[in-house]
């Protein structure tokens, strides 16, 4: 098996009792719906909107976990008690490294499925 420095591929087959069908059904949902919210929270963040922010990071923390995203869902968990204490200073600062965090989730859930390491 590949090694994943930013995600753990067995959180998620854990999750779903192990059934592989439903493993491969679930990355290939976040592949769907992590960029948008992605984007969504990079919003956010730029416009220093605390609401915004605190609610799309923690529904993108959501969606992190379940793949065993453990680097990107820790930072969203910060992130998102920052925004909920109204600290906007501290927003856009977050982008950058945000950013590099979730692609490179991105980056291994997508080798994980061209590896075929989800099946």
């Amino acid at each position: 098996m590949p090694s994943y420095r930013h995600i753990d591929l067995n959180v998620l087959l854990q999750a779903v009792g192990g059934d592989a069908d439903a493993c491969r059904s679930l990355t290939l949902t976040y592949l769907d719906v992590a960029p948008p919210m992605h984007e969504q929270l990079q919003r956010a963040l730029r416009s220093g909107d605390c609401g915004a922010a605190a609610y799309a990071a923690h529904a993108l923390k959501g969606s992190t976990t379940l793949v065993g995203a453990g680097p990107l869902s820790a930072a969203l968990q910060a992130l998102e008690a920052q925004a909920r204490a109204g600290q906007s200073a501290a927003l856009a600062p977050a982008a950058a490294g945000l950013a590099q965090l979730f692609g490179a989730a991105l980056d291994e859930v997508r080798r994980s499925l061209a590896d075929g390491e989800v099946r």
